[in-house]
């Protein structure tokens, strides 16, 4: 449905439903474009802490809703923990302490109109908010929009379902969630075989004595790296119940394979607006009932979200967590005995033909982050792979000089990105051959880090809308003294606009959301900017 707004012309009898219809409209428009701007989650204060046995104590604050509502509470507030909204039904001695947005009519008035009826009506609208204490926290948007269920087998005495990701990364271990509920407390026994070309085949096993209603397991999906594709088709069979075999509801499913996890994320947050609580989570209390009150044990602030959108990085990284997923890169470090000397190592598998006779791999991050590292490169050779005699070699330098066929290779360095790209050319007899290049990186930290050292917190603004060649600035804020000469911009796209040394964005002619990353030492943080077309 359209919005519409009132329209004024000399004549016009207006009518209540006339002067709700403008109200509406500005109050929509008021709700829309501050959730757009500043997203959702806390701007400042509304710490929860305990003030006493009985009673919590909030400071003074303001939060934006998933709905675009201001909430606003002006000084600290003192509440005992009984008067929370929803402590009668909490049948628990823990509880999530969240705010919502509430209107309440006030201030009773007659109704004067000779033509209406005589009654008394509430003639204003007052802002406000709620405190509810509630035991199960509220699902966030990352679950409902980044991952799924996935029903296995459901009868009417037990439901056996896997949680599943939406999307998966390209490369890389992840684990997924199984998870049998139950009407009422029994052991378990649970098998079945789950397949996918792009994993190795897992058998899993479910098995407890111990009587309950619900059961979870971490299922490893190893990847088949030598198979790829644009989606994971999984299929499952042999599977028993109580060493029963059934049918399950559904046999087969698929999951999109995404090559950048972080675009993939970013794409689909963009489809709708963000919403990440539904109602704004203050912190977690712990309590317990003594012989005649209620005592307060533990006050934790978490849970809580800070309103910076978009918050992708804080998705992302979620995200990975949930599926005990690293990117490939990271999986290269070491840990090393100087505090002073980093390293980290990859693998990279290719293959050369008469069309692509050299090379280039795409740019890869190094993991060691933004800053001079030394770069060495291996090629592992196989000789005579079908004998006995069957060995390989793993050669550094000139090749030349241990064999007649010289092979070349080189690697160019991004200090400010963190990253490298790698070539390599070789000779007709190695085409079709599948050949593996080792990589090695060392960073030396030449500065002594002080307690007092200078950290880069974040870019200002963290998110801004404009129009083609807009001029704006992002600047970089510091959590002591300002040391923005020393700071470096890069920006994703080179057709999304202009990017200056001092942090000023020219925006180009290619509407779309774009990422403007600001290096620091070694420090990395990131701002969002949406450039819209000329009729948005």
């Amino acid at each position: 449905m359209q919005k519409q707004r009132n329209r004024y012309y000399h004549g016009k009898m207006l009518r209540s439903e006339d002067f709700i219809c403008e109200q509406r409209y500005l109050l929509d428009q008021i709700k829309e474009r501050t959730h757009l701007m500043l997203g959702e989650g806390i701007l400042y204060g509304l710490h929860i802490s305990r003030q006493s046995k009985e009673a919590l104590q909030i400071s003074a604050g303001s939060a934006v809703d998933a709905k675009g509502n201001y909430i606003h509470l002006e000084q600290n507030l003192t509440i005992m923990l009984e008067e929370l909204s929803g402590f009668s039904r909490l049948n628990a001695n823990a509880g999530w302490i969240t705010l919502q947005y509430k209107e309440t009519a006030v201030e009773k008035e007659f109704c004067e109109f000779p033509s209406a009826d005589q009654h008394e009506e509430y003639g204003k609208w007052e802002d406000g908010y709620e405190l509810r204490i509630q035991k199960l926290r509220l699902p966030d948007y990352l679950d409902e929009e980044l991952f799924q269920e996935q029903v296995v087998f459901e009868d009417s005495d037990r439901k056996l379902y896997l949680i599943l990701p939406r999307i998966l990364p390209q490369a890389g271990d992840v684990q997924l969630q199984l998870i049998m509920e139950q009407r009422q407390e029994a052991g378990i026994e649970v098998s079945m075989t789950l397949r996918s070309p792009l994993y190795h085949i897992q058998n899993i096993e479910l098995s407890a004595k111990q009587k309950q209603t619900k059961y979870t397991m971490e299922i490893l999906l190893k990847r088949n790296e030598q198979a790829g594709g644009h989606y994971a088709m999984f299929h499952i069979d042999q599977l028993k119940l109580e060493n029963r075999l059934v049918s399950p509801s559904c046999a087969s499913f698929e999951i999109e394979i995404a090559e950048h996890i972080e675009q993939a994320v970013m794409t689909r947050f963009l489809k709708k607006p963000f919403v990440f609580q539904k109602e704004l989570v203050l912190g977690y209390v712990d309590f317990c009932f003594q012989k005649d009150h209620l005592e307060i044990q533990r006050v934790e602030e978490i849970g809580r979200l800070e309103c910076q959108r978009p918050q992708l990085d804080m998705v992302i990284n979620e995200f990975q967590r949930k599926l005990h997923w690293r990117p490939p890169e990271q999986l290269g470090k070491s840990p090393v005995a100087s505090p002073q000397t980093k390293e980290a190592c990859g693998i990279l598998s290719f293959q050369c033909d008469s069309l692509h006779p050299v090379f280039y791999s795409d740019e890869i991050s190094h993991g060691l982050g933004p800053g001079e590292v030394q770069l060495q490169l291996s090629l592992e050779l196989h000789k005579n792979a079908d004998a006995q005699e069957y060995r390989k070699q793993l050669i550094s330098g000139d090749s030349s000089l241990f064999q007649k066929e010289e092979i070349r290779w080189a690697v160019r360095s991004y200090p400010w990105t963190g990253s490298f790209q790698a070539a390599v050319a070789v000779p007709k007899d190695y085409y079709e051959q599948k050949l593996i290049l080792h990589w090695y990186a060392k960073a030396w930290d030449m500065k002594q880090h002080e307690e007092t050292e200078n950290h880069l917190l974040r870019l200002e603004p963290s998110t801004l809308t404009c129009r083609p060649q807009e001029t704006c600035r992002f600047t970089a804020v510091f959590d002591k003294e300002d040391d923005s000469k020393e700071v470096r911009y890069s920006l994703d796209e080179r057709s999304s606009g202009e990017l200056q040394e001092d942090g000023t964005f020219i925006a180009g002619h290619t509407c779309g959301l774009y990422q403007i990353r600001a290096y620091y030492r070694e420090q990395q943080v990131s701002a969002y900017v949406k450039v819209m077309d000329k009729h948005e």
